[in-house]
């Protein structure tokens, strides 16, 4: 599987990596373990760049969408924007999220109001 992007959470106890598998697969680091603990696969496309928050995994995926994930209750979020997504970074807030797309844009995604 060829890995498009990695980020560790803030304590450094996991790490998820994005896919080109289209999926985001995360690991335990102090378990050692090669078998992730999570794998979340309901991207349609690659998976290219991955943020943490404390709760949530979010990912860009070239099908166009940055989806979010309430790591405690299961829960996804999807945002389509129309173009595929080649890297996500958030804010210091965690209010929004910045997508650069392949269209040569930059969108800006207010994650409470749900604007692009």
């Amino acid at each position: 599987m060829m890995v498009n992007g990695v980020k560790f959470n803030e304590y450094s106890s996991v790490v998820v990596s994005a896919g080109y598998d289209q999926s985001l697969r995360a690991w335990d680091c102090r378990s050692h373990s090669t078998e992730p603990i999570q794998v979340i696969d309901t991207f349609a496309d690659s998976v290219m760049s991955v943020c943490l928050t404390k709760t949530e995994i979010i990912g860009g995926s070239v099908d166009g969408t940055v989806r979010t994930f309430d790591i405690r209750i299961g829960r996804e979020i999807s945002d389509s924007l129309g173009q595929p997504v080649n890297c996500i970074s958030m804010s210091n807030d965690g209010n929004c999220i910045l997508a650069g797309c392949l269209d040569s844009t930059v969108r800006l995604l207010d994650r409470y109001v749900c604007n692009i």
